[in-house]
């Protein structure tokens, strides 16, 4: 009988530690497709800028693209790529524009000033077709250039507005915003 309890014992713990075995673990690789060029920048760097005063500024900005090898939950490696890009509107660099893309055309915008939020918004490329918070244009004309393809940010109800509004094109990342009432637009 003991003999009998001892096999029923281990068949049981045998098959409920196999269930619990991976078997649904993602190995695919979860890489940037066409709206990488969304965020074209990489590196660290200067952007120029012209105010409404027609005033030139300059604001440094730092992206990075990258691809990482990671482990999944059965300790298995795979593939996934991102994109970070930060403009710094000012020399503290308390004052930011943060742009950030992952796979499945994640777009998340932080934008702050004055430590406070201005404007915070994740799945922009969905909510771009519903123009409530964020507006799709096509053929806009931002400062001397014309953008076949536009997606306006507005900041959030409810949150500081040192941070208006925010354009950002495909193939040229952040092109026009609006910061302590004063407009800027990519040279």
């Amino acid at each position: 009988m003991k003999r009998n309890l001892l096999i029923v014992s281990l068949l049981f713990i045998y098959f409920l530690t196999s269930s619990m075995e991976c078997t649904n673990c993602t190995t695919k690789p979860m890489l940037l497709g066409k709206e990488k060029s969304w965020l074209p920048a990489v590196g660290n760097r200067e952007l120029m800028f012209t105010d409404n005063g027609n005033n030139t500024h300059v604001f440094r900005i730092n992206a990075i693209d990258k691809t990482e090898l990671v482990v999944n939950e059965c300790d298995e490696n795979y593939q996934i790529q991102y994109i970070k890009t930060t403009l710094y509107l000012n020399d503290a660099r308390t004052d930011s524009i943060h742009l950030a893309l992952r796979s499945s055309n994640w777009l998340c915008l932080n934008a702050y000033s004055k430590g406070e939020p201005n404007i915070v918004m994740c799945d922009i490329f969905a909510k771009s077709g519903q123009g409530k918070s964020a507006k799709r244009l096509s053929n806009v004309n931002i400062g001397n250039h014309q953008y076949p393809d536009v997606i306006l940010l507005l900041h959030n109800e409810g949150y500081s507005n040192g941070i208006d509004s925010l354009f950002i094109a495909d193939r040229s990342g952040i092109v026009g915003f609006q910061y302590d009432g004063v407009n800027y637009v990519l040279e």
